[in-house]
């Protein structure tokens, strides 16, 4: 954020369901989960103006997976999803048919913590 204003932001995401091409068949009971992930920026920023980061599993609501208050997320930041360890997972339980599924995945950054 370099807006100088230290109004605080939210970074939701949100996913449509996994389906296939023509939407005949869904992949019923799929879980994909972002994990929280390790927060950078450049040198020289105060780490006091780390933002928070969550743990999320997409669904059609938006969910937050970044915010910061406004004493917080000054600069630029980035989240290495995998960065900490852990995986992008995509759980998909048995009983579900072999096919190609396809989601969309929408970001959206609202101009309040």
């Amino acid at each position: 954020d370099s807006r100088g204003q230290d109004l605080g932001w939210n970074l939701k995401v949100s996913a449509t369901a996994f389906e296939t091409a023509d939407k005949k068949l869904t992949l019923k009971g799929a879980v994909m989960t972002i994990p929280e992930g390790k927060l950078t920026t450049g040198e020289g920023v105060d780490p006091l103006l780390t933002p928070s980061a969550f743990k999320v599993n997409l669904s059609p609501t938006a969910t937050s997976i970044m915010s910061a208050t406004t004493t917080q997320g000054r600069s630029t930041w980035v989240n290495s999803f995998e960065g900490k360890g852990e995986k992008v997972t995509l759980a998909v339980p048995s009983g579900n048919k072999v096919a190609s599924y396809v989601s969309t995945i929408t970001w959206s950054l609202e101009d309040a913590p």
